[in-house]
This record gives C-alpha cells, structure tokens and sequence, in this order.
C-alpha cells in the first residue's frame, strides 16, 4: 500500500525499495537462495493477493492493506498442502481485516515475518494520528444503539492548538455516514479508546469504516482509515408459560414481552 512508499528503510531507501534490495540484490538475495530448494510463487497485495512476476516494478500506490485475508488467500491458491511456508515483506501497517497474527495462527503454515522501514517514533519530528486497532467480532442487535471502542493513536501534537486538536471521528457504511464522534487529541504522544455509537437498522453481515481526517504534514495517511464488520441480528425471546387456567397476569406478561 502507499505506507511502503515512506523513506525511511535504510541507505534512504523506500520500505518498497528495501524489499526489492532483499529480494534481489547481493547480499541477501532471497528469491535465488529459496528457489534452489523450493517452488517460489510471488504475490504482490493490498487487500487481495495478485500473483506478479519479480522482476517487474510495482509502485506503491494501493489504499488498503489487509495483511490477514491476503495470507488466508495466498495460501488458499497455493494449497496448503504443498505449502513449506509464507515469507511475509511488509511495513507492517494494516488498515483492514482481521487481525494478521490471529489468521496466521490457524493458518495451518509457518509465516516468516520480514519487517520493512524504520519505527515511525523512531524519525524525529513527525505529525501522525491514526486508527490503532480494527475492531473485531462485534456482534450487535438490529435497532438497539451499538457501541464500538476504538484506540487511537497520536504523535507530533505538541504545538496544534486545543481546536486544531479537536477532530471528528466518523464511521460509515458505504458512502452512508452513520456517526460522528468528536475527540480531543492530547498533545502529548501516545494512545487512547474512544467510543462511537450508532443504530443499526438492518439484518445482516455490514462492513464498515472508520475516519480520520487527514493532518497537512501526516507521514502516514493509510492508518487514518480502517474497515471491519459487524453482525447485526434480530433475536427473538421464546417464552414457555404453562398454567391450570388463563390468569389475569397474563395479559401484563404479554404486553411486557411484545415490548
């Protein structure tokens, strides 16, 4: 995604051009010295895997990145049992999906994980606010007010004044917005939950999105949105009632369970 285009790899290479240095360049070299003992297939991906040919210059250009349902698809092509194992490059940035540590935990492979770019505290002065985690498993009920916790992150704030800080929250469905959610960022660097609430009004399986606005001089823009989904259900109570004969209370019963 667009985060693998930040320069801050080393040699003041891009994280995407640190790739392509391990890929292919002396020392390291990696393709050649797996090829000589394995079948290597190349994906490229920023939320779906696409099979590329090495050797042809990829930009970083997508959106989105989701790390998990990229390995669960990638392995679903290759056929896990002919898998030895996924050598993951990434700068580590996920903005979509499920959790990448939790899918490569069922995934039935060895995951060998190479991390990319340099730690964004870590460069010195720099201005970031991002979405920190993607809510997941959220299961709500269909016209009842819904509450989603959400960790934000900040870095660089110090000299924003109190309103600069001051940022809507906003989660849609689609192009719909459902919720806004003002938050105060701190000056101070570091992390914090926020809650948004909204009303689900239909059944089913929704994906949704959570944003950010976007600070002039952000160093990273992707993990100022993260998409994730809900289940939105309908239950019902069933309620067995058995009595001699119809009493009078039946009737405040019912009422209070149709309610």
């Amino acid at each position: 995604s667009q985060s693998m285009g930040i320069q801050d790899a080393t040699e003041g290479r891009t994280r995407l051009e640190a790739a392509r240095h391990l890929l292919r360049d002396e020392p390291y070299e990696l393709l050649d010295r797996l090829a000589r003992t394995q079948k290597v297939r190349f994906f490229t991906f920023g939320t779906f895997p696409t099979e590329a040919d090495p050797d042809i210059p990829v930009q970083a250009e997508r959106k989105a990145t989701a790390i998990g349902e990229a390995l669960q698809e990638a392995v679903v092509r290759v056929g896990e049992t002919a898998l030895s194992g996924v050598v993951l490059l990434s700068d580590g940035v996920n903005t979509a999906g499920e959790d990448p540590a939790k899918v490569a935990r069922v995934l039935g492979v060895p995951v060998y994980s190479v991390a990319l770019g340099g730690k964004v505290a870590e460069r010195g002065k720099f201005i970031d606010i991002g979405i920190a985690g993607t809510p997941h498993s959220l299961e709500f009920i269909v016209n009842n007010k819904a509450t989603i916790e959400v960790r934000l992150s900040n870095h660089g704030l110090t000299g924003f004044a109190d309103g600069e800080r001051q940022l809507d929250l906003s989660l849609y469905r689609g192009r719909e917005k459902l919720a806004d959610q003002s938050v105060q960022f701190p000056r101070e660097d570091g992390a914090h939950e926020v809650r948004i609430e909204y009303t689900p009004k239909e059944v089913g399986i929704h994906k949704l999105t959570l944003v950010l606005p976007v600070l002039s001089g952000e160093v990273v823009e992707q993990n100022n949105r993260r998409e994730f989904t809900v289940r939105v259900t309908d239950p019902k109570i069933r309620t067995l009632m058995v009595e001699g004969v119809v009493r009078a209370e039946y009737r405040f019963l019912r009422r209070v369970m149709e309610s």
